[in-house]
């Protein structure tokens, strides 16, 4: 029984680092206000988790390289 705990354990971990969401506070790319209010409304608000092609978004802390955002100067100057 041990065992099997240890092995659900360890699983509940890898699922739940496989589909962490995007912590704002500690991006660094762009401003936390554009993460939160712009990115990530617009990811939720649009069904992002359903768009063919959403590799990066709301998985990673790095918003400028998610799938269809462009970034300069430390601003979001494009997301499609």
């Amino acid at each position: 029984m041990t065992m099997l705990i240890r092995l659900f354990a360890c699983w509940l971990l890898l699922v739940g680092a496989a589909h962490a969401a995007t912590n704002c506070a500690t991006v660094t790319e762009i401003p936390r206000a554009e993460c939160e209010e712009s990115l990530l409304e617009f990811f939720n608000s649009t069904g992002g988790a359903n768009w063919k092609n959403n590799t990066g978004w709301n998985v990673t802390q790095t918003p400028c390289s998610w799938f269809g955002v462009t970034c300069t100067n430390e601003l979001v100057t494009q997301a499609r």
